[in-house]
């Protein structure tokens, strides 16, 4: 995403006069980029509500349209609603309707954009759910505050941690099932093709201590390889595989779960098949 270059510059000279106002210059680099983070913060939250505001705005106001449950739904007025977004809390004005039959209200905007007053954005649920799945939910509480600058609860990360669980459940369920299609199979190999070179798969278990006695967590991590050059600089992002340094791993996915071996070589053979292993 490319942004004008003269609108950056604009913003740039209104944020610095207003460090410069504040005195945020004077107590060294460290309170300097934290205060230019807030003020990013506060600009980012405000700014979101008006873009919100004037999508809204866009629209053509019904004054009634029809309802899910067969009813009319009948436009009252602009009603203010609050999100938690990456910038804190939100708010805004968007239509609002009501329906004489189930008594339900219905905000449009709200359900294009997929949001709910008083729910965290999308694109926050996703940080909150990448933070809840590599440490506990207090610590990553503590760790998204360090990093957005706001607290969110303990609670709301949980939340926010399990739907993406359950979601990336229903994923590999799908899988499978694609996995066990020989129509599909044939299907995706005549579209896709055999891919070149090879899949490599490695898989690993440890043991993790749950509410109520120890069980195996199965890991599976597919990457393929690539030649490392005498010239070329190792990517920090690339591993080593194995022994052999002269190889290096890319474009690796992990997947695991805690089930039996059995249902675990089902999700193996599903996510092989995802990464358009030659298996057919």
């Amino acid at each position: 995403m490319e942004f004008s270059t003269e609108v950056v510059e604009k913003m740039a000279t209104i944020m610095v006069t207003e460090i410069e106002r504040l005195g945020m210059a004077e107590d060294g680099i460290r309170a300097l980029e934290t205060g230019m983070r807030e003020l990013l913060r506060a600009v980012g939250a405000e700014a979101l509500g008006h873009a919100l505001e004037c999508r809204d705005e866009r629209q053509v106001t019904e004054r009634a349209r029809p309802c899910v449950c067969g009813g009319i739904l009948r436009y009252q007025f602009r009603r203010k609603a609050v999100i938690v977004s990456v910038f804190g809390r939100v708010g805004y004005q968007r239509r609002y309707y009501t329906c004489s039959t189930c008594h339900q209200g219905q905000a449009p905007l709200d359900e294009q954009l997929g949001i709910a007053a008083g729910e965290v954005t999308a694109g926050l649920a996703e940080l909150l759910a990448l933070a809840g799945v590599e440490v506990a939910f207090e610590e990553a509480s503590r760790l998204v505050e360090r990093y957005l600058l706001f607290r969110v609860s303990d609670n709301t990360l949980r939340k926010e941690t399990e739907q993406f669980g359950a979601l990336q459940q229903e994923r590999e369920k799908h899988w499978v099932q694609q996995s066990q299609d020989i129509g599909w199979l044939q299907e995706r190999l005549r579209q896709v093709g055999r891919q070149s070179g090879r899949l490599y798969g490695s898989l690993d278990g440890v043991m993790a201590p749950l509410r109520s006695e120890w069980r195996e967590l199965k890991n599976i991590a597919w990457y393929r390889v690539e030649p490392v050059r005498a010239y070329q600089k190792r990517r920090h992002h690339a591993q080593c595989v194995g022994e052999q340094n002269e190889w290096q791993a890319q474009d690796i996915s992990y997947y695991c779960d805690i089930q039996s071996a059995e249902q675990f070589d089902e999700l193996f053979w599903a996510t092989a098949c995802q990464h358009k292993a030659d298996l057919y």
